[in-house]
């Protein structure tokens, strides 16, 4: 059906589809703001780049109104001053221009940055699409009392583990090799078998979109992890396959 809709809009229009659905993105983020979600989007980050690394949890908060909703997932790497490149994941296909839109008017709206865009890979991979997008624009710090408040941040006491454990029942800490060394109260109940052996033998990742490498876990600390049981023993009557929702905590071997 929206294909359909989109070859007629063009010819009516006069435009390409890349140009009809980059302004459907553009207009989305007015039509969002209207309904008081733009106080939402500026709660993202002071900057474009918080804005970006802020996306997939956006999602999961939208979730609660919008239980059936498909969220794409958004990954940011190769970060520089200029710029850097946009990881995105999505179930639904050909809606690359409709982000980029998206993404100029958040851009323009609430950062008053002109930001250029260029896709440097798309691709279909299983039943998602997965697209590399070129973000360039002005990405240097902008307020350097940032510098002041990590400083504040260092003087502040330390937190026993102990009371970490307390904290999160369901805590996983792991190193480089991916071994399970600590894990919370909750999760030895019921998982007791991972405790010394590898977590991607026993979770899969779910969100954000990335492959469960240690290296690309700190690369996104900043997002919000969700990995999903592995059926380890499917004919057993009583299998656990549920999600956990945690933040990771890592740490060097």
């Amino acid at each position: 059906m929206v294909g359909k809709l989109s070859k007629k809009a063009t010819l009516l229009l006069g435009i390409t589809e890349e140009e009809l659905f980059e302004n459907i993105g553009n207009y989305f983020v007015e039509f969002v703001g209207s309904f008081g979600y733009g106080d939402v989007l500026a709660l993202l980050g002071r900057q474009l780049r918080d804005f970006l690394n802020g996306l997939d949890n956006l999602h999961e908060y939208i979730k609660f109104s919008y239980p059936r909703i498909r969220a794409p997932s958004y990954f940011c790497c190769e970060e520089t001053e200029t710029g850097l490149v946009l990881l995105y994941r999505s179930k639904r296909k050909g809606l690359s221009y409709y982000t980029i839109g998206q993404l100029k008017s958040v851009a323009e709206k609430l950062y008053q940055l002109d930001l250029k865009i260029k896709v440097m890979k798309e691709e279909i991979i299983a039943d998602s699409t997965e697209v590399s997008f070129k973000l360039e624009f002005d990405n240097r710090p902008a307020d350097k009392r940032m510098t002041a408040l990590i400083r504040e941040e260092a003087r502040l006491p330390a937190v026993s583990s102990a009371l970490l454990y307390d904290i999160f029942p369901f805590l996983i800490i792991f190193g480089e090799n991916m071994i399970a060394q600590t894990i919370g109260r909750s999760l030895m109940q019921i998982m007791p078998d991972l405790f010394g052996k590898k977590i991607t033998d026993f979770f899969e990742m779910v969100r954000p979109m990335i492959p469960f490498t240690y290296k690309l876990i700190l690369s996104a600390r900043n997002n919000v992890f969700e990995i999903l049981a592995i059926d380890r023993n499917p004919d057993a009557e009583d299998t656990i396959h549920s999600e956990i929702v945690q933040t990771f905590v890592s740490r060097d071997k």
